[in-house]
């Protein structure tokens, strides 16, 4: 069973340096026509590791646009869709849904629609295609998620990967190499970092975004 792994792609995007409000609106007409590119070469089941908004509240029109893109893809495909929530993609309070929640929760509420193959991953749990952690409230309960990682082919994060800096971050949580190290599982899947690499001999992947929504995303720079 294939499964295609998409990231950090920050949709709505508003970005105000070195921008007109024409550039501006631009960008974000770009992205959203890229990403429907991205669906329409994607015909396996489908993971978006997190990040797909660039915060919690994004325009409404870039909302719908991207409704319509995923009815499209699962109509089209008929494959599953698996999507994390991202540090950028949740409400800033318990009272409110986010952009993305509100996008899962118009998803799921057309399940008969997809057959059930739309799966919002919003905490730890095992899929077919590996064990998936989303972005979680604080480095405490992400260490007690990493704790209760079952023995699997693959995990799928949304964090960094051995970042000093991130460890007192909530916003931002850090996988260490330790930890990498002792999870047992053979491949772990990061989402977060904008720039891609691997280490511990390949055990850790870090995919990299799929599009440039910044310039630090062509500087190499990492979010």
């Amino acid at each position: 069973m294939s499964l295609t792994f998409i990231n950090d792609l920050h949709l709505g995007a508003v970005r105000s340096a070195g921008t007109t409000p024409a550039t501006a609106y631009q960008l974000r007409l770009d992205l959203l026509s890229r990403f429907e590119d991205i669906l329409y070469a994607i015909n396996t089941d489908l993971c978006i590791g997190g990040d797909l908004f660039d915060g919690p509240d994004i325009s409404k029109m870039d909302l719908l646009q991207t409704y319509r893109c995923l009815d499209d893809w699962l109509v089209r495909t008929g494959k599953s869709l698996y999507a994390l929530n991202g540090n950028h993609d949740l409400a800033k309070n318990s009272t409110n849904f986010s952009s993305f929640q509100f996008l899962m929760a118009l998803l799921l509420a057309n399940e008969g629609r997809y057959a059930g193959r739309v799966v919002h991953i919003a905490e730890p749990i095992m899929t077919p295609h590996g064990y998936m952690i989303p972005h979680v409230a604080n480095q405490d309960l992400f260490n007690l998620a990493l704790e209760g990682v079952p023995e699997c082919d693959y995990l799928f994060v949304h964090c960094n990967y051995d970042n000093k800096f991130a460890v007192e971050s909530d916003h931002s949580l850090n996988m260490s190499a330790e930890q990498a190290k002792s999870a047992p599982v053979k491949h772990i899947v990061f989402a977060h970092e904008h720039q891609g690499r691997t280490a511990l001999g390949g055990k850790v992947v870090i995919v990299g975004n799929q599009m440039p929504s910044s310039v630090s995303d062509c500087l190499g720079g990492q979010d």
